[in-house]
């Protein structure tokens, strides 16, 4: 909620929590968490920056699965529209890439 009502400072402390936290899982969901914060500012190089930061992250600890599946698609989404076409494009591949993988259809 304190994203949805612009308190910026008090959700980036709870998603560093998250993403500070014991399960590597939960670290992941903090990580994306952390990249909605500069999207909702309109800051999306920025956004785009932590996205990077996140799936190196998550290759990682836990391999290109489900959480790096999610950051790659919000990057999809975020270069369609505020980023370059051929950044978008790559994001599409390694959507399609991983869910190939990992057995997502849809």
């Amino acid at each position: 909620m304190y994203l949805f009502k612009g308190d910026y400072a008090k959700a980036e402390s709870l998603y560093q929590v998250l993403a500070s936290f014991p399960n590597k899982n939960t670290r992941a969901n903090g990580r994306l968490h952390l990249a909605k914060i500069p999207l909702r500012q309109g800051k999306f190089q920025e956004a785009l920056r932590i996205l990077n930061v996140g799936i190196e992250t998550d290759l990682m600890e836990l391999g290109e699965g489900e959480p790096a599946l999610t950051k790659h698609f919000m990057k999809m989404v975020t270069s369609s529209l505020h980023g370059s076409a051929s950044d978008a494009i790559e994001a599409v591949k390694k959507v399609m890439e991983i869910a190939a993988e990992i057995g997502t259809t849809g």
